[in-house]
């Protein structure tokens, strides 16, 4: 790749990197959901030498204050099992964020995280960027806007009926939906949710400076 001294953001779903489209001085990877997406995303970024690595996307709140459009730009991001990374100074609070491996879709596995990490958002991507963005002593910024407010109780099926590019095949939903039509309520808010989300992204990529 071409982008040997630029800045590279790293995105996990492509609805996420339009939100950066006037931001003519960046390079945008999109890596797909998930750590083993994130991290061979991450390893090709490294080989251009950038000046810097933006994890850009959405979250889940952990939080009932932090609410479907929120943007957090966390100086900690932890893993799961427990190593914390420093993002670079921006306009960041002292938020922090966890990434995990797995959606995350009950009150309950929010609340846990929460308590655990003393976190107030969690994505699936953002700390393996961090990690390897560490060992090679590359300045690592994380903007994260929120999609799921932290009492949102997603049906146990989405996460399987999830893609390799993060978007839920309509054939699945539909299917399960029949089955089980009391979780629609809950898709059309994690629908609206993630829209204010992509909104909050986008009013804040002119806020980004590297």
């Amino acid at each position: 790749m071409k982008a040997t001294g630029a800045a590279i953001v790293i995105a996990a779903l492509k609805a996420e990197a339009r939100t950066l489209r006037r931001r003519r001085d960046l390079h945008i990877l999109v890596s797909g959901p998930g750590p083993d997406a994130a991290q061979r995303t991450v390893t090709t970024a490294l080989r251009a030498s950038p000046s810097a690595i933006i994890s850009w996307g959405v979250a889940g709140a952990l939080h009932p204050d932090l609410r479907p459009g929120t943007v957090l730009w966390p100086q900690r991001v932890v893993t799961e099992d427990g190593r914390t990374f420093l993002a670079a100074a921006q306009r960041g609070s002292a938020t922090c964020l966890v990434s995990v491996s797995a959606p995350v879709c009950t009150p309950e596995e929010r609340q846990a995280l929460a308590e655990r990490f003393d976190a107030s958002s969690v994505d699936m991507e953002s700390a393996t960027i961090a990690a390897a963005c560490h060992a090679a002593g590359v300045p690592f910024l994380c903007v994260r806007a929120i999609a799921d407010a932290s009492d949102l109780r997603l049906p146990v099926w989405i996460a399987a009926a999830m893609g390799a590019d993060g978007r839920a095949a309509l054939t699945p939903v539909l299917r399960n939906l029949l089955r089980r039509p009391q979780d629609l309520p809950a898709l059309l808010r994690a629908g609206l949710g993630f829209r204010r989300a992509l909104a909050g992204l986008e009013r804040s990529a002119t806020e980004l400076r590297v």
